[in-house]
């Protein structure tokens, strides 16, 4: 039988190793994405492949479906806009602009490409009446300029490494709002990617045509690097496992505390 100091000793070894599993364990299921679009290939076996050799454990959803899903589990949802999104139910609002942000008030990242050129207006995205829209293809934009050095979504990338994807963006953002400018065409005022945090989470509008990119070559490094920095902003706690940690601490207190009082 172990002695109420041994015990004592040993007790407090399991602590400090659960504290130090408490943030691996958060990180599990940290790319957990919810994925809904036209543009977005998830029969396609290359497609999702890529997305799993970044660690990006992707749920798809077609565009008629998106509203009867609760985005509850998930850290990211990644949105094509060349798609037209099913209105929702009461309990699922499908593409409400509230319910997302919600969501990434809660720690979520938002990710939607191309957004304003299909049959949802830009007015139907989170704070999307604060920006302007043009389509530009034919021929696109094939030009990308960095231009958000600091931010972590910029993270390794390159303007040449995100350019002659023909094209690499299919319109612009003709004006900002509240958000920040990552990258434009070379062109000042000409957006291709803005960004602007919510709550604990981040809301990312670019008009590059990264599901497009993966769909054509599934092994595009800027690509994939686009989206990996994206959804590693997300950070959403994983309640079961916080919740867990919690039993196991408190249940271990208790052990300490009667071994003390002995």
């Amino acid at each position: 039988m172990l002695s109420s100091k041994s015990g004592n000793q040993l007790v407090r070894q399991i602590l400090i190793l659960l504290a130090g599993l408490l943030p691996l364990s958060g990180l599990a299921r940290a790319q957990d994405v919810l994925v809904s679009g036209n543009a977005l290939g998830g029969s396609d076996p290359a497609f999702t492949g890529a997305l799993s050799s970044i660690g990006v454990n992707s749920t798809f959803v077609s565009p008629f479906d998106y509203g009867t899903v609760s985005l509850a589990g998930f850290k990211a949802v990644w949105l094509d806009g060349f798609s037209q999104f099913s209105p929702g139910t009461a309990g699922n609002p499908g593409l409400s602009a509230a319910a997302l942000v919600n969501f990434m008030t809660g720690g979520g990242v938002v990710l939607v490409q191309n957004p304003g050129f299909g049959s949802d207006s830009m007015s139907a995205f989170p704070f999307g009446n604060e920006l302007g829209a043009v389509f530009t293809t034919p021929p696109g934009e094939n030009t990308v300029r960095l231009t958000g050095a600091s931010s972590p979504v910029n993270a390794h990338l390159t303007s040449a490494g995100l350019s002659g994807w023909n094209p690499s963006a299919y319109g612009i953002f003709t004006s900002a709002g509240t958000f920040t400018a990552l990258s434009d065409n070379g062109t000042d005022g000409n957006y291709l990617t803005l960004v602007r945090p919510v709550g604990s989470g981040l809301l990312v509008y670019t008009q590059q045509g990264i599901g497009q990119r993966l769909s054509a070559d599934p092994t595009d490094p800027q690509a994939l690097q686009f989206l990996g920095n994206v959804f590693a902003q997300a950070v959403v706690p994983e309640p079961s496992t916080i919740a867990l940690w919690a039993i196991g601490v408190g249940g271990l207190l208790l052990v300490l505390r009667r071994g003390a009082a002995r």
